[in-house]
This record gives C-alpha cells, structure tokens and sequence, in this order.
C-alpha cells in the first residue's frame, strides 16, 4: 500500500497541484488523500478509475503495482487544454483562498477575545469608579 501512496505522490506532483486541489479533482476529501499518501488507506479501484478518467495518459497498471511507464506520453496532455490549466489554475486558487480564510478566522477569534478581555477590564474599571465614588 505505501508503494501505491508513494506513486500517488509522484502523480500530484507530476500535474503540479497540492492534495487540497488534487481532492477536488477527483471529487474526495483532502484527508483521504493524505492517508492514500501515507498508505493508511489502500487506493481502491474506484479511485483509480476516477483518476484515469480525469488523466486518461497515466497507467493504472503503474499506479496499482507499479509495473510499467507512469505515463503512456511523455506529459499529461489532458492538463494542457486551456479550460483544464483553467480549472487547475482555479482550484489552486481556492485552495490559497481557504488557507487565508483558516488564518483570517483565527485572526478574528483572537480578535475577539482581547475584545472581550478589553470589556471586562473595562466594566471592572467602571465598577471600581462607582465604587470609589460612593465612598466620597
């Protein structure tokens, strides 16, 4: 299984995209890539077949026992019509995008949280005014 997670690696490399973007390609989560990768999960004959459909020129032959060329021509032809290097272009992007949202969201969640620990230092401060005030 790991030898199939190694040329799993080599493939997504080849056509030049991370997990996020290969995931989204073929229609399954980042995280099953990631333990397809690692050998956790065995690559099934579904998702060969998914990824042959979408990259007709690799071999599933290679990819399932590592007999053979990884590809039937020297690249991926496939990824060199306009709308695929369009889509890819697209999803790599995106995948950008949701990695600046996780940073964002975190950013504001701290955000908050000196918010909050500013109101409480306030509505003490103001406590503690009233107090003094009714002391004099």
């Amino acid at each position: 299984m790991e030898n199939q997670g190694i040329r799993l690696k080599q493939v997504i490399e080849k056509i030049g995209v991370n997990n996020i973007v290969f995931a989204e390609m073929m229609d399954i989560t980042p995280n099953y890539v990631s333990m397809m990768i690692s050998g956790k999960k065995k690559i099934s004959d579904k998702i060969v077949f998914n990824i042959t459909k979408v990259l007709p020129s690799l071999n599933p032959e290679w990819l399932e026992t590592g007999e053979g060329e990884m590809l039937s021509t020297e690249t991926f032809p496939e990824l060199s019509h306009p709308f695929t290097k369009n889509k890819t272009d697209i999803l790599n992007r995106l995948a950008k995008l949701e990695e600046t949202q996780n940073i964002v969201q975190s950013d504001l969640l701290r955000m908050f949280r000196v918010v909050m620990d500013l109101q409480e230092r306030i509505q003490s401060t103001e406590e503690t005014t009233k107090q003094l005030s009714n002391k004099t």
